[in-house]
């Protein structure tokens, strides 16, 4: 509900009930010709009525009090499926972290996996073969770690 339709509803009521107030005077004056102790006896017999207002006042606070529980509730509920909602996204965002870990370390093998391919290329290349033995020696250590990387995530 529009809260200016609220405020709105609430001063058309005041107006409704002082309204009414004044008639209710003017018509007990004019009535009892304006003889107050007259019209306080009158008065005195809308005890019981006065006692009814008062009930259904209790009953419209009293559901207020229900349905403010209600949303309260309903509140305590939306912020537990907000917090298992965070939780699960951040045990997403912390499996996505270790996967780019393992990313960079598969993308740093194989980098120098190539770099030793180069150099043992180019030791050939020179005629040195003690260092090409060294460097595919190197090389094959660094294959048998990729190897493992990948075996250990299943591929």
């Amino acid at each position: 509900m529009n809260r200016g339709f609220r405020i709105t509803s609430v001063a058309w009521v005041c107006t409704l009930i002082l309204t009414v107030w004044t008639l209710y005077l003017v018509v007990v004056g004019c009535v009892f010709q304006w003889d107050w102790g007259k019209s306080g006896q009158f008065g005195d017999t809308f005890g019981a009525l006065n006692t009814l207002f008062t009930g259904l006042a209790f009953v419209v606070v009293l559901a207020t009090l229900i349905q403010q529980s209600r949303q309260i509730t309903e509140t305590k509920r939306d912020v537990e499926e907000e917090r298992l909602l965070q939780k699960r996204t951040t045990e997403l965002v912390a499996e996505q972290a270790k996967a780019l870990a393992l990313v960079a370390r598969l993308n740093a093998l194989t980098s120098r996996i190539e770099a030793y391919h180069v150099q043992v290329a180019d030791a050939n290349d020179r005629g040195n073969t003690e260092l090409a033995k060294r460097l595919v020696g190197e090389r094959h250590t660094l294959l048998l770690r990729l190897d493992t990387v990948l075996r250990s995530y299943g591929d």
